[in-house]
């Protein structure tokens, strides 16, 4: 949404595909990431309200993802202004060990050469 954007709109189109796909959406699980300038993204924070015209407020049970805060996305940390390279170089170092360890077990010869490529 842009601050031009109306909320209930947004809340309609949410119903709607709801009552289509029998889904339920939920308010505690939901989390927005923020999109625009630093200046349009700090007023949403500070206001909590996306239309200065409406003046509509975000639910509070939402989750506004503020700078240097990630959103996971089906695995992938997302975020303004985030260092999601310190989170990735973890999860890289964790996966290496792992699969130095595999290598060093009883696996065929196939199986050794797949981790091997995959260190690589």
């Amino acid at each position: 949404m842009n601050e031009n954007d109306n909320k209930k709109t947004l809340e309609q189109t949410i119903r709607n595909f709801c009552e289509a796909s029998t889904a339920k959406f939920n308010n505690e699980k939901s989390e927005i990431l923020l999109i625009g300038t630093k200046e349009y993204r700090n007023n949403i924070i500070k206001t909590e309200t996306i239309n200065k015209t409406n003046n509509d407020k975000l639910d509070q049970a939402i989750r506004i993802i503020e700078d240097n805060d990630l959103l996971r996305i089906l695995g992938a940390h997302i975020g303004n202004d985030s260092k999601t390279n310190i989170q990735w170089k973890t999860i890289l170092k964790r996966q290496s060990r792992i699969l130095k360890k595999w290598a060093k077990t009883s696996l065929s010869s196939k199986g050794k050469e797949l981790i091997l490529k995959a260190l690589i």
